[in-house]
């Protein structure tokens, strides 16, 4: 008698464990990275069925309104420290400081709930695993490890998101709040590094 073998796709272990509880021990699953740490994202990346956006049938997804207040009120945790600035930002103390401010969370609501700007998919650990022959013998009794130099990691997305969070009224050679106001209707804006940005 055989056992019934299951593939769980591209789902992430980060996935399979909220859903069912377990994540596959092989090391044959996908692995998550985010930096999503204060803010739920509405699309997880697994299609229609965990996606919480509105669906105007037309390709353009929507939050609720409720779910944007929501969202708003979280992003702002993401500027609380104001990285990159020696003193906190005061509306009267640092008009300029405060301006940039806002229009950062303007952008970071603009891609709240794009997945890739939050989130990196890694792939399997061990992609060559096989089932073994019943389900009462484990494939392996230890954790495979992540090999390095097979992890393609593109961070371009999640680092500019990063870039916007800690950038400052000193970058684009002082032009960051023209650079954000003007970029605000560009839907594929990314901060890149450059010499007019000051990355320490």
């Amino acid at each position: 008698m055989q056992d019934i073998m299951v593939s769980y796709g591209k789902y992430t272990d980060t996935h399979l464990f909220a859903k069912f509880g377990f994540v596959n021990g092989d090391g044959s699953g996908y692995t998550e990275a985010s930096i999503a740490t204060m803010h739920p994202l509405l699309d997880v990346g697994m299609g229609q069925q965990f996606n919480y956006l509105v669906d105007f049938g037309n390709g353009t997804k929507i939050t609720t309104e409720y779910d944007y207040e929501a969202q708003t009120r979280s992003m702002v945790n993401y500027l609380r420290y104001d990285d990159g600035y020696d003193d906190f930002i005061a509306k009267k103390g640092n008009p300029k400081g405060y301006q940039l401010k806002l229009l950062k969370l303007r952008h970071l609501q603009k891609i709240a709930n794009d997945y890739d700007r939050w989130t990196f998919r890694i792939g399997p650990r061990n992609n060559t695993s096989e089932p073994s022959k019943s389900s009462d013998i484990p494939i392996r009794t230890r954790v495979p490890q992540f090999n390095p130099h097979n992890i393609k990691f593109d961070g371009r997305k999640i680092i500019s998101t990063c870039r916007l969070i800690a950038l400052t009224v000193e970058d684009f050679n002082r032009k960051a709040i023209e650079t954000l106001e003007m970029e605000l209707l560009n839907d594929n804006f990314f901060i890149e590094r450059n010499k007019q940005i000051n990355w320490s």
